[in-house]
């Protein structure tokens, strides 16, 4: 099995990752779970993930997000993210998504820039104007690369 990208977190041994298999409905990617020595594909994946290196990410319970892929990219590449059993929809421009150590949910949106979801008010906050390439969260805050 090839990957194109590749998401843990540091809270759990939980590993996903987005394959070279194309989903099911034609458009983007299948994810796959690491378990007992085998890649499992999640064949509850309702769309299919883009290949950007952070497209996908595992929160610290080992549930994973994903931004969807738009192949015309006409379209919102919205969050797909797996609570227990159940996909979550969040329906926001995206290109990478990354959780902090405490399980905050992160977001690069389709202008680069990042922003950060608080649960409890189901709201995104925009982090400031800065244009981002690539991120990543760790256990001491937010990494970037301009």
């Amino acid at each position: 099995m090839k990957f194109l990208t590749i998401a843990a977190n540091t809270k759990n041994e939980a590993l996903w990752a987005v394959s070279r298999k194309r989903h099911q409905s034609g458009a983007g990617y299948q994810i796959f779970s690491y378990s007992d020595g085998e890649w499992i594909e999640d064949k509850s994946q309702p769309k299919g993930a883009g290949y950007n290196t952070d497209g996908i990410a595992v929160d610290p319970l080992g549930n994973p997000a994903f931004a969807a892929y738009d192949p015309a990219f006409n379209s919102p590449r919205h969050i797909h993210y797996k609570l227990a059993s159940n996909w979550m929809e969040m329906k926001v421009c995206t290109y990478g998504v990354a959780f902090g150590s405490d399980g905050t949910l992160y977001r690069q949106d389709c202008n680069y820039v990042l922003h950060q979801y608080y649960l409890e008010r189901r709201e995104w906050v925009q982090l400031g104007t800065k244009k981002v390439q690539k991120f990543a969260a760790g256990e001491n805050g937010l990494w970037i690369i301009e």
